[in-house]
């Protein structure tokens, strides 16, 4: 700023911020109304609003419809308040039925899913961020690259057609396939993990550290593989491809024995007992009875 005398408006043309506070120094004084907030992303209108009778749920639900809005900036983003701003998919793999539930974004996530095929190989693999621009690897982390069939998926549950599974088909198992090679050539037999269960909550709360403790590394792959290969199942049946459908219940039928043989206690529990040790299994829904 060059220091008119009149006043002046400072606005950044190629760049934003996500922030809950402001640090403005070097000024005389300064008041709330010396500053605007802009908030902008992408225009996808609230399409639900839920209340619980817990206030503390009904709060988390209302941090998770803005942390969803602040991060639809044409791709959905992983954060918006540091620079990375980018379109990491752990972040869109998780989020995507939740976002459909909350927000009109069927044709924000349809485009997403354009991106995510753009970037796929030959060899089926693909990026831990759409665009591929910079930071992430390929193959990418699993629980990363599983958003492309995570996103197909929902999109195909919220309307039911057989259009989006079918134009997206050969795309899909190439990218599934992927899996089954790379955890051929593992030595643990799961695809490898690069990140696994990222930043998982202190343990015990309140505890201020970067993240909590973790599960194994490739417990995390093991279950975006297999809850991959659900997906393809349903979305399988629904378009008549029965015969891959049978071939992949049977591959999930041995992930799971793979999975419980490898983590499954005598008493009912998983790996090192983290949070996320129990909620994998519970929601691939592979627990014995």
């Amino acid at each position: 700023m060059k220091g008119d005398a009149a006043g002046e408006t400072y606005h950044p043309s190629f760049t934003y911020h996500g922030c809950r506070y402001v640090e403005v120094t070097g000024l005389a004084s300064l008041t709330v109304d010396d500053i605007e907030y802009h908030h902008f992303h992408t225009l996808n209108g609230n399409k639900a609003k839920t209340t619980f009778s817990s206030a503390t749920v009904t709060a988390i639900q209302k941090m998770s419809l803005g942390a969803q809005r602040s991060n639809m900036m044409t791709v959905p983003t992983d954060c918006d308040q540091r620079d990375e701003r980018l379109g990491w998919m752990g972040d869109a793999d998780l989020s995507a039925e939740a976002m459909l539930i909350n927000y009109d974004c069927g044709a924000f996530l349809q485009m997403f899913l354009k991106n995510m095929d753009s970037e796929i190989d030959p060899d089926g693999s693909l990026t831990d961020v759409v665009p591929f621009v910079r930071y992430g690897s390929r193959p990418g982390d699993p629980s990363w690259t599983a958003a492309f069939i995570e996103v197909a998926y929902q999109l195909w549950k919220q309307d039911g057609k057989a259009g989006l599974p079918k134009m997206y088909w050969d795309r899909i198992m190439l990218h599934l396939s992927k899996f089954a090679e790379m955890a051929k050539k593992d030595q643990s037999k799961w695809p490898p993990t690069e990140y696994g269960d990222w930043v998982p909550p202190p343990y015990p709360r309140g505890k201020q550290i970067a993240g909590g403790p973790k599960p194994d590394r490739e417990m995390t792959s093991a279950h975006a593989w297999m809850g991959n290969i659900q997906s393809v199942i349903e979305m399988a049946t629904a378009i008549g491809e029965t015969a891959t459908a049978a071939s992949l219940k049977a591959t999930l039928a041995k992930l799971t024995a793979q999975f419980n043989d490898e983590w499954l206690h005598p008493n009912a529990t998983y790996g090192n007992n983290v949070q996320s040790t129990f909620s994998l299994p519970l929601s691939l829904g592979i627990v014995p009875a």
